[in-house]
């Protein structure tokens, strides 16, 4: 069996041991284990693919990923990893788990609303969640399977947000698995810059 089809199978058992972990319903669950059946079919892509000819994914195929743990941090021991103190609508994502403690969106801002823990079969991840069955998707599809904070940007229409809304994405633990599914939706005639 190939590399590729070995690591892809690592992330079946994986997720076979804390599924418990994922699961907001039966009907995510399903939608879960459908990603990791196709990923276990395709595996991951490889130089004999055209447009992953030039990467090489052995290294990382290799690694034996750990699942991520919730953790509430501060910020003191984000130190200076990040800077404080600007003029933005800040969403921050440790070991791929959504910190409130340090998310801060402009009240000021009416119009944008954040919403997270969302199955990740719900209607608004739907559309972005396209279960097909091209290895140059398998990335997404593990996503899929192991995506922990989804969250859902939603800019009102006939809006502008002024501050810029800023995703911050930071990794503490060493070959930590981490899977952030985040949807921003803008309506008609809205404006926004993120970064």
């Amino acid at each position: 069996m190939s590399l590729s089809l070995d690591s892809a199978n690592k992330y079946v058992d994986l997720f076979n041991q804390i599924e418990n972990k994922f699961v907001q319903s039966g009907e995510d669950l399903t939608y879960r284990r459908n990603a990791l059946q196709k990923l276990s079919k395709i595996g991951f892509p490889s130089s004999r693919d055209e447009e992953w000819r030039d990467t090489k994914l052995s290294s990382f195929l290799s690694k034996n990923f750990v699942s991520s743990l919730a953790s509430c941090i501060s910020e003191k021991d984000l130190g200076g990893l990040v800077e404080m103190g600007l003029e933005s609508s800040r969403i921050v994502f440790v070991d791929g788990h959504l910190q409130e403690n340090l998310t801060s969106i402009d009240a000021l801002s009416h119009g944008l609303s954040i919403k997270s823990k969302m199955p990740i079969s719900s209607t608004v991840f739907r559309n972005s969640n396209d279960l097909s069955t091209d290895n140059d998707d398998a990335f997404k599809l593990l996503n899929s399977a192991f995506a922990i904070d989804t969250t859902y940007i939603e800019i009102a229409s006939e809006k502008r947000i002024e501050k810029p809304i800023e995703l911050v994405f930071v990794a503490f633990v060493d070959q930590v698995s981490s899977h952030p599914r985040i949807n921003i939706s803008l309506g008609r005639n809205s404006c926004a810059t993120v970064v």
